[in-house]
């Protein structure tokens, strides 16, 4: 017989404090370093964005966070997303229909929604929507807070977008690595790091986005997050 004890989920500070107790662990004097710095702690709330509180995925990216070079913090970070992809899908999998529609339309939308919302995008009565939302919220997939009278829904772990935008990539840069790029390197870095590519490493890397699409209008989420946390 099994008890499932759900681990409660990780903090911003909680996140610095196991990526400490990981550093000791391994002897790792340059990730210790790293997040006492200002911007090891600032790649500590980009890892937060993509994972939110889940503990697995803090301790798949911490090695990452001391990773300047695009070469090789891109390989290991595809091949985490190579490897979490089918957790995601076979979560994904157990849904019902309506279930599965509202969490590749919240993928798809990037920010927090309203029930409302959803039950108009997805064609869905406004009773049942409101009533799957929650039921999504108590298995864990989203999460749910308030402005005022309102209640907004966002993903719990926003790296289950991996499920939908891999199917969805096609030779196309993967949006979630392309936010992940975003948050890690200031803008000036990774059009420098993008300009700097060879053409032919480009091709084998067909996931990389092109210095043009880092002229698409974009909103950092952690400034939203830091806000949040200041209210």
């Amino acid at each position: 017989f099994f008890e499932i004890r759900q681990l409660q989920e990780l903090s911003y500070h909680d996140a610095v404090q196991l990526i400490s107790k990981i550093a000791q662990y391994r002897g790792d004097k340059e990730l210790s370093a790293a997040i006492a710095t200002p911007r090891g702690r600032a790649r500590v709330r980009a890892l937060r964005y993509l994972a939110g509180g889940n503990h697995r995925a803090y301790v798949i990216f911490a090695p990452l966070l001391t990773q300047e070079s695009l070469d090789t913090l891109i390989q290991p970070l595809m091949q985490t997303i190579d490897d979490l992809t089918p957790y995601y899908n076979s979560r994904i999998a157990s849904l019902s229909l309506e279930q599965r529609k509202i969490i590749e339309y919240v993928c798809e939308e990037r920010h927090p929604v309203q029930s409302g919302e959803v039950a108009r995008a997805c064609f869905i009565a406004p009773l049942i929507a409101a009533a799957q939302l929650e039921s999504l919220c108590r298995i864990g997939h989203l999460q749910s807070f308030r402005i005022g009278d309102a209640t907004y829904y966002e993903l719990h772990e926003p790296l289950m977008r991996l499920s939908f935008e891999v199917k969805k990539h096609r030779g196309k840069p993967i949006g979630l690595l392309l936010d992940f790029l975003r948050l890690w390197y200031s803008p000036a870095e990774l059009r420098q790091k993008l300009a700097g590519i060879p053409p032919m490493s480009a091709l084998e890397h067909p996931y990389l986005p092109t210095p043009q699409i880092l002229e698409q209008k974009w909103e950092d989420p952690r400034v939203a997050e830091c806000g949040r946390d200041y209210s």
